[in-house]
């Protein structure tokens, strides 16, 4: 292999200057996907709630809605997502 390709190289660039914000934002999505499927938040593992219970509740409204819209969709068929 050459070397790390632009892509790889463009991600290091945003983890050196906003790891800790990422960072953050994996354990959000990580403590919101944990509560919203059912599985454990209890012991050493998870660690403290980043969320408060009102942005637990947001996430989980907004995980309801796209297992809901993912749902819908017949085999074949697309989900378009705009952001």
């Amino acid at each position: 292999m050459s070397g790390p390709t632009r892509h790889r190289r463009s991600g290091l660039k945003v983890l050196r200057r906003k790891g800790d914000a990422v960072l953050r934002a994996e354990l959000c999505v990580n403590w919101a996907y944990r509560v919203w499927s059912g599985l454990s938040t209890d012991g050493r593992g998870p660690g403290r709630s980043p969320l408060d219970d009102r942005q637990t509740a947001l996430a989980s409204a907004a995980l309801d809605g796209a297992a809901r819209r993912w749902s819908e969709v017949e085999e074949g068929e697309a989900l378009t997502w705009r952001w």
